[in-house]
């Protein structure tokens, strides 16, 4: 089953996949069909770091550890209303949000 998502945060440093190398794997996929926005989550914060992630496909990059303020920022660029939509809807006790 195949699922869309609004947004992909992106660890670069997993164990079997890294991060770069399941992004080229998700824009293979896509087609020319959508563009997910796919943010890097990376420890390092060099140019060089930025420019590799940008080149596997991904749009966007924050820092480790994440901060809550940049983290809105960057899906508020990507999502607008979508995020807000998200972040306002009523959840029943104990949901997580979607």
């Amino acid at each position: 089953m195949r699922s869309d998502y609004a947004a992909v945060l992106m660890d670069i440093q997993m164990p079997e996949m890294d991060g770069y190398e399941a992004t080229r794997e998700i824009r293979h996929c896509e087609g020319d069909a959508r563009r997910t926005p796919i943010i890097a989550m990376m420890a390092h914060a060099m140019q060089s770091d930025r420019d590799e992630a940008l080149k596997a496909g991904m749009d966007e990059h924050i820092t480790k550890p994440v901060k809550a303020d940049g983290l809105r920022e960057v899906l508020e660029r990507y999502l607008g209303g979508v995020l807000q939509e998200v972040t306002r809807a009523p959840t029943q006790p104990g949901a997580a949000p979607e």
